[in-house]
Parts: structure tokens; C-alpha cells; sequence
């Protein structure tokens, strides 16, 4: 099971009318418990496979101040410092007869970010965006310098292109910097703590229409160019950009920066803003996502779909002329690529009584493609100082089974199949003040 609480407070000051600035503080926390367990040789009994805890609190403060220093200029810098309290400990189960432990941490470490922006407006049609941003992780002392870059043309009060670059970095999971590697001497090491940021340079051009009254569309190409990215020191098809396909983090030691990969599509917006009682929104993504790992072979990433496509709409029927009472519908419809999965050989894990996959195929193929279709319907009773709000919301009103993944089960010494969430009807009750 997975907890989660923010606490925030936020404050603005205007210097003049042309300088302000913000400071946000918060607080937020995370924990998460699992308990995974299993039955061997058919016995009676469960015995527990594996068990973790791990919670984590980060505390913010991000700090700005905008100013415009005249018509063509304005400027704007902050700095965000974030400091994280962690626990993590877990427990698993080594070749059925002794219970070891891949990440024990108690502690704390920070992350400092501070950065700089530059708009000049050449004219009333042509922008330059500039920056750069800078981030520092104190566990490891990892630095990070990204300059960014971009130029938006407005071609009417109606159409705009934009092109823009920029370097991109980003923080491991936390506890991947805790994982321990066991010491012929029986003692621990965290092997992972040195790793560096994973980098990427970006590369995005799009489009902007409002070609009608409530309505627009935007088009968008980008390049992702992946690097740094912490790969197994042997020679495998591990790379932590597949991390989360699964909702779960593999436990993996002894990583380095040297993976790499490339993400390249283009994107589609069509948009009606509510009004006149509706709203519509369709969006379409195209796209390719490869990574190379430690052996060097280039394979699809765990999250190569290829394709995806959403649809949205809504209205609302007003019940009496003062617009109190509402009756309301939304739909939304998805539609995307299959997941990407790694094999099983099933004749090898039969004969080890455990999964044995086929990395050497690793992504090649999909599982079907992903189709749901959500249903809600609803009331709102607005009043002066209060609203409620009763639904009645039905996901995957048509019930689809979409396959979440094939696991090898030594019970029945066959391949099985785990579907994700079927026909699930929910009610809702909710009060605005």
C-alpha cells in the first residue's frame, strides 16, 4: 500500500508594478509498504518472498523574483532547495534459506537548484526565451549546468511557431543511491551512491492555431537525445530507463552512467475550451523510444508503444434558470500501443522451478493494444458559498481486459496471465467552498 500528504504555504510581494516575487515553503511525504510471499514445494504455509518500507519526506522552500526592466526585457531567477529525509529498508528471500537486505538507509541529503531566465521580445512578433539552470545533488555532490534556448514567432493574433533546445537533467529514484552490494566479507556497499544525474538535450518545434472562436490546435515534433544513463558494470540489457514499467524498481547494484538512448514522435492537440455547455479535447502522439544498455545492442524501451490516443468530451444541462441545479456527463477515451514485455523461457523455468527470461529478445514484442472507455455522470448543487457535487463514475464501462503481464507460476509450471482492472463503478461526493 502507497501513503501520500502535501502541506504548502505560498506568498507573493510586488515590489512595483514592473518587479514581485514569490516564496513557496512546503512539506510533503511519501511511504510505501510492500509484502510479496509465496508458496514452495506445495507447502501449507506462505512464506514471505520479499518486504519493504520505505518513506520519504522532502521539505521545499523555492524562492523567484520576475522582473520586467522594460518593454522588450524581463528577467527572472530563483533558487529551490529541497531537503529529503529518507528510510528505507527491505527484505528478500535468497535461494529460499536466508533473508538479506538490498537497500537499510536512514538519513538525509539535499538537492539545490537555482536558475536564470531571459525573454527579449524583439517585436510584438518575435520572442527569444533564454536560461539556464543549474542543479546540485549534496549526497554525491553530482552537478548539473543546463543552458536552454528558444524563439517563438507569432505569425497572427492567432497562429505561432516555436523552436526551442535546452539540456535536461534529472535525479535516479532516491533509493536506487542506497542499494547494497554484499563484501566477500559479508559487509555491505553502496555501489550506487556516485551516480550522476541522467542527461538528455532536447530538441521541439511546434505549432499554435486558435483558429476559431474557443478553439485550437497545436502540432509538435521533439528529439530526445538520452545519456548518462546507469546501466549494469556487466554486460546485459539492463538500463534503469526501463524503471517503472512495472510499478516496481528492480533492485540492481554496481550501476553506471554509460547507458544511452533516443526518443523522437510528433504530437497532436485538438482543443474546444468550455463553453456554450461543452468541452472537447483529442490528442494523438506518434512516437520511437530506444535505449542502449551495457552489452551495447540497441532494443526498444519498456515503453515503445509506438502510439497513443486520447479523447475527451463533456457537457452540462442547467436544470433551472438560475444555474443551481446541473446535471453533467464527461467521457473519456483511451487507446494506446501494447506494453512492451521481456520473454519467458518456459522450458528453462520449468526445469528451475522459477522465471528465466529471455533477454536476448528483450522488448521486441508488444502484449495487445490498451483500450478503456470511462463513463460519469453527475449533479451539482451550487450555492453562494458552497457547492456539492454527487457522480456516479464508471471506468472501463465496457469492460475490456487489458493484459498487464505474463508471469511464470511454479504451482502449475505454466505461464500466466495477470489482466489490469476491469468494469470498476465508483461513486463520488464532493463539497466546494
Amino acid at each position: 500500500n502507497s501513503d501520500m500528504g502535501v502541506l504548502g504555504f505560498s506568498h507573493k510581494y510586488f515590489y512595483n508594478e514592473n518587479t514581485k516575487q514569490t516564496i513557496n515553503l512546503a512539506v510533503s511525504g511519501t511511504q510505501n509498504k510492500i509484502i510479496s510471499d509465496s508458496l514452495f514445494n506445495k507447502r501449507e504455509n506462505k512464506i514471505m518472498t520479499y518486504s519493504s518500507q520505505f518513506t520519504e519526506v522532502k521539505y521545499s522552500l523555492i524562492y523567484n523574483i520576475n522582473k520586467k526592466v522594460n518593454v522588450k526585457n524581463t528577467i527572472n531567477s530563483g533558487i529551490t532547495a529541497d531537503i529529503y529525509q529518507f528510510n528505507y529498508l527491505d527484505s528478500f528471500l535468497l535461494g529460499g534459506k536466508k533473508y538479506i537486505s538490498a537497500t537499510n538507509f536512514k538519513g538525509n541529503s539535499s538537492l539545490m537548484q537555482a536558475y536564470f531566465k531571459w525573454q527579449h521580445k524583439f517585436s510584438d512578433k518575435l520572442a527569444l526565451n533564454s536560461g539556464v539552470h543549474y542543479q546540485q545533488f549534496l549526497y554525491n555532490n553530482s552537478v548539473a549546468v543546463e543552458p536552454r534556448l528558444g524563439l517563438k514567432w507569432s505569425l497572427s493574433t492567432k497562429q505561432s511557431i516555436s523552436i526551442g533546445s535546452g539540456m535536461h537533467s534529472q535525479l535516479q529514484p532516491m533509493s536506487v543511491y542506497f542499494y547494497q552490494t554484499q563484501n566477500n566479507d559479508g559487509s555491505f556497499s553502496r555501489t550506487n551512491k556516485n551516480l550522476d544525474f541522467s542527461k538528455s538535450n532536447h530538441f521541439v518545434l511546434a505549432y499554435d492555431y486558435a483558429f476559431a472562436t474557443d478553439w485550437r490546435i497545436k502540432t509538435e515534433t521533439y528529439y530526445q537525445q538520452l545519456y548518462s544513463i546507469p546501466v549494469e558494470t556487466r554486460s546485459s540489457a539492463f538500463s534503469l530507463l526501463n524503471a517503472g514499467a512495472d510499478f516496481v524498481l528492480p533492485n540492481v547494484d554496481s550501476l553506471k552512467n554509460k547507458g544511452t538512448g533516443t526518443n523522437y514522435g510528433a504530437e497532436f492537440t485538438l482543443e474546444k475550451f468550455f463553453s456554450k455547455n461543452y468541452y472537447l479535447l483529442f490528442t494523438a502522439s506518434v512516437f520511437d523510444s530506444k535505449y542502449k544498455a551495457s552489452d551495447g545492442v540497441e532494443r526498444n524501451t519498456a515503453f515503445n508503444g509506438n502510439y497513443t490516443f486520447n479523447a475527451l468530451a463533456g457537457t452540462e444541462f442547467n436544470l433551472d434558470k438560475e444555474k443551481r441545479k446541473v446535471l453533467t456527463l464527461n467521457t473519456k477515451i483511451n487507446y494506446a500501443g501494447g506494453k512492451r514485455y521481456i520473454p519467458i523461457k518456459l522450458a528453462e523455468s520449468q526445469i528451475q522451478h522459477q522465471t528465466v527470461y529471455d533477454y536476448d529478445h528483450a522488448f521486441e514484442k508488444k502484449y495487445s493494444d490498451y483500450s478503456r472507455v470511462d463513463v460519469k455522470l453527475g449533479f451539482k448543487l451550487n450555492r453562494k458559498k458552497i457547492t456539492q457535487e454527487w457522480a456516479f463514475d464508471m471506468q472501463n464501462i465496457l469492460n475490456r481486459k487489458n493484459l498487464f503481464q505474463q508471469t511464470y507460476n511454479p504451482a502449475k509450471n505454466d505461464i500466466q496471465t495477470e489482466y489490469q482492472l476491469g468494469f470498476f463503478p465508483m461513486m463520488l461526493y464532493r463539497i466546494l467552498f
